[in-house]
Formats: structure tokens, C-alpha cells, sequence
């Protein structure tokens, strides 16, 4: 069976997270900017760069740390992982992320719930649909290089998550206002199922 769990954060910002009985971690949803909670500006960002640091080290001897598709696929391409363990870590991110919506779905009002579409990253007003997909592409390429420069290499000293979070952090930093910086395409792809928001 699943085991799942659930994160809430003081700062106003949500994670919700599902994890399956193999201890593979799949990111959920986060709701943040629709809690009615006084923070400095970028703090979310912060937290989000923190958090996946932290859970990337916790996973690390479990799963490598697996907790996004675009990586798993990558270290797939990259012949670090073969196909059957990418087909059973994508499952668990994607399951991960939907089960995570559906406890925010859950826990929160419904009025919540439609302003913020469980977290569904949107692009800004200010950009394209093609211009959002490059800056999501051009972000998920430099996560994924800090995962193979920190992680992966026999030649990287190892730093745990801290590389990868820092990457992230930099990314929704840079592009958190413009695309909802996911970087990650189970943390799209759960919310916007669950609130139906495409």
C-alpha cells in the first residue's frame, strides 16, 4: 500500500506530498501566494529551493532521490537508471502529485481551492505560450545538469540536495513570476488534473 504525508510550512505555503511503500517520493502541490499570510517577498521561493534540498538528501540513499520525471528521464537517457525503474518512479511522482492535490483539494475551502487551482503553476500575462515552454525547458535544463554535476558524477564532490535545491531556488527566483517555475512536470501535472486547470 501508499504511505503519505503531509507538510505544512508557517510561512503560508503548503506541500503536500505522497510517497508508495518503496519509499519513492513524488512531489505534490504547493499553494503559495493565495494564503492570506504576510511574507517577505521571494520567501516561497526560498522555501521551495530549501524543501527540495532537504527531501532530495532524505530520498538519496532510498531512491537517489528521485522526485521528478524530467530528471528520471534524463538519467534514463543518461543510462543511470534503466527502464522499468523509470517506469515505476514516473508512476510514483505522478501518483505522488495527485494524491498531494487531492489532499489540498481536501483540507482547504473550496473557494481556496478555485483561486489558487491547487497550486497549478500559470504563466504571467507578459509572456507566450512558446516563450513559457522555452524559459520551463531552459530552468528544467539547468536542475537537471545541477543533478548531474552534484549527484551523478563519479567526479562531483558529493553536496547531497544542497546543489539541486540551490539550482532550484535560482530557477524560481528567475522565473517563478513568468511560468510558475514547476521544473518539474509531476508538480504541473497533479494540480491541474485535480482542479481540472489547464
Amino acid at each position: 500500500g501508499s504511505n503519505h504525508s503531509l507538510f505544512v510550512k508557517t510561512d503560508g505555503m503548503l506541500w503536500a506530498m505522497g510517497s508508495n511503500s518503496n519509499g519513492q517520493l513524488g512531489d505534490g502541490s504547493i499553494i503559495d501566494r493565495s494564503i492570506p499570510v504576510p511574507v517577505a517577498a521571494n520567501v516561497q521561493e526560498v522555501a521551495h529551493g530549501i524543501g527540495l534540498a532537504v527531501l532530495v538528501t532524505i530520498m538519496m540513499p532510498i531512491s537517489g532521490g528521485h522526485l521528478n520525471p524530467a530528471v528520471s528521464i534524463a538519467l534514463w537517457i543518461g543510462n543511470v537508471i534503466d527502464a522499468k525503474t523509470l517506469g515505476r518512479y514516473v508512476a510514483a511522482q505522478l501518483l505522488g502529485a495527485i494524491v498531494g492535490a487531492l489532499l489540498i483539494k481536501g483540507l482547504f475551502p473550496a473557494s481556496l481551492v478555485r483561486i489558487s487551482s491547487l497550486g497549478t503553476p500559470q504563466l504571467s500575462g507578459a509572456i507566450g505560450l512558446f516563450e513559457g515552454i522555452a524559459l520551463e525547458a531552459l530552468f528544467t535544463f539547468i536542475l537537471v545538469s545541477a543533478v548531474f554535476g552534484t549527484a551523478v558524477s563519479p567526479q562531483a564532490q558529493r553536496v547531497g540536495g544542497f546543489g539541486i535545491g540551490l539550482a532550484l531556488l535560482v530557477c524560481a527566483l528567475g522565473g517563478g513570476a513568468l511560468t510558475g517555475a514547476a521544473l518539474n512536470p509531476a508538480r504541473a501535472f497533479g494540480p491541474a488534473l485535480v482542479s481540472w486547470d489547464w
